[in-house]
């Protein structure tokens, strides 16, 4: 009994053993078409002749009038994940979206800011793609969301609301375009 016991358990490290191999090769002909594309892309880009310094006459951009871009998309904001889910990469809980939403409305200004130096920019077009939310749809996330759907709408409107607002005396006008 023990020997076939042993006997299965061989078969089924060499049935493993024969699928992870299988699996390599897939990752290695994969890598090595991407490094071939790599090269290919680099060889073919290398035959233009870009010329090092690009000149715009400033009489020409006077004339136009640009327009600032902001993106808020898959906030997940009630979300809560941990450096263990991660393999110790990041974490995500609702202070880190705070946090990275302040960040981004306050470089979105700096960076406009920046631009006004040489263009006029004066209106913001807001593109709010969606998934700020993202409930209760698997068993998993009911166990470790920090907080239930409808709490994460209210108070992450209440503070999506604050980041618009922080943004109006930069702006003559926002265009709030959602998905």
């Amino acid at each position: 009994n023990t020997s076939i016991d042993e006997d299965i358990i061989k078969e089924q490290k060499d049935s493993e053993i024969r699928t992870l191999r299988n699996k390599n090769k897939i990752l290695v002909q994969r890598l090595s078409n991407r490094r071939w594309l790599t090269e290919a892309t680099t060889d073919y880009i290398k035959q233009f002749d870009v010329p090092k310094n690009i000149y715009i006459s400033t009489k020409a951009r006077e004339k136009e009038e640009y327009i600032a871009a902001l993106l808020l998309s898959d906030l997940h904001l009630e979300e809560k994940v941990s450096f263990a889910q991660t393999g110790g990469l990041a974490q995500y809980d609702f202070n880190i979206f705070r946090r990275r939403l302040w960040l981004c409305i306050e470089k979105s200004i700096y960076l406009t800011e920046l631009r006004r130096k040489s263009v006029p920019v004066n209106d913001l077009n807001l593109f709010m793609l969606g998934d700020y939310i993202s409930g209760e749809i698997h068993d998993e996330l009911v166990r470790t969301n920090q907080f239930s759907a409808m709490t994460a709408v209210i108070e992450g409107a209440h503070i999506v609301a604050q980041a618009i607002s922080s943004l109006v005396p930069y702006f003559r006008d926002i265009k709030i375009v959602f998905v």
